[in-house]
């Protein structure tokens, strides 16, 4: 067993006193956003689908979450949360998860700690996937990414738009921080047009290069986004909705959220609805 692992310093608490120094962190709502892509890490992929989470909470709840989270990780002795690593059907791990290889149980049950969290710290879930092969496909007949970008771009300020409202609607006079894990591929095209717009979102990377601690929030969402990315992944080819997996299944029927996805379908109908923005190619 390592030892007891130092709480790192709180940035959602420190950012939120600096936006707002005297402040009910209680009224303070902090969205966490983290884009999920196939294995290549690229919206180039020619295939798979696109995924975007954003996670909302007060500062009162986030710092409960990352209390709770790192006991959650200190419990079952490893140092931080990955869904890559930890594999979608929890059998093959890599990593830090190397060591529950074949282990139908642990894994399991470290999830689910996990959801806990996630389920009593959090208000609100968003999710917003992009197929990317469907994008593609309609860029080809229609003018798409020249209007809206890639589809990190699209997907992103999708999701964002929907936790804005969200917010007009359920803290009309509350200000709010929307925090972007950094790096992301077609991330500087978003920021550009974020600020277009008026919005200025933070960019944080996932891991402090200086410490080398994780932003604990970023885990919470890349969970909800790797899951949602393996069930969008099996549309159209599971019978029942168990079949989409336990995780995906337990987050669906748990959390308070919404969620959409582009597809060929959904991406047409936008397209032909407003002809003016997107013409077809000649």
């Amino acid at each position: 067993m390592t030892p007891a692992r130092r709480q790192p310093y709180s940035f959602i608490r420190h950012l939120a006193w600096s936006v707002w120094l005297n402040h009910d962190p209680k009224r303070c709502i902090v969205t966490i956003f983290t884009a999920y892509y196939d294995a290549s890490g690229s919206e180039d992929d020619k295939d798979g689908v696109l995924v975007v989470v954003g996670l909302i909470a007060n500062e009162y709840k986030w710092v409960r979450f990352e209390r709770e989270w790192h006991a959650a990780l200190e419990k079952f002795d490893v140092p931080y949360f990955h869904m890559k690593e930890l594999g979608k059907d929890r059998k093959a791990g890599t990593g830090v998860y190397a060591k529950w290889k074949d282990d139908d149980v642990t894994p399991r049950l470290f999830v689910r700690r996990l959801l806990k969290v996630i389920r009593r710290q959090t208000n609100k879930m968003f999710c917003y996937g992009t197929i990317l092969k469907d994008f593609r496909g309609v860029d080809e007949t229609y003018r798409l990414h020249e209007e809206v970008g890639s589809p990190y771009v699209l997907t992103t300020a999708s999701c964002y738009d929907l936790v804005n409202k969200w917010g007009r609607v359920n803290y009309p006079k509350d200000r709010g921080i929307h925090i972007l894990e950094d790096g992301d591929c077609g991330q500087r095209d978003f920021l550009k047009l974020a600020k277009r717009m008026g919005q200025k979102p933070f960019t944080l990377p996932k891991i402090n290069k200086e410490t080398g601690e994780w932003f604990i929030p970023f885990q919470g969402a890349d969970l909800i986004a790797g899951a949602y990315r393996h069930a969008a992944n099996r549309r159209g080819t599971v019978r029942t909705f168990e079949d989409y997996g336990e995780v995906f299944t337990d987050i669906a029927n748990k959390l308070a959220q919404k969620s959409l996805i582009y597809d060929r379908r959904t991406l047409v109908a936008m397209c032909k609805a407003q002809p003016d923005k997107f013409p077809k190619r000649v």
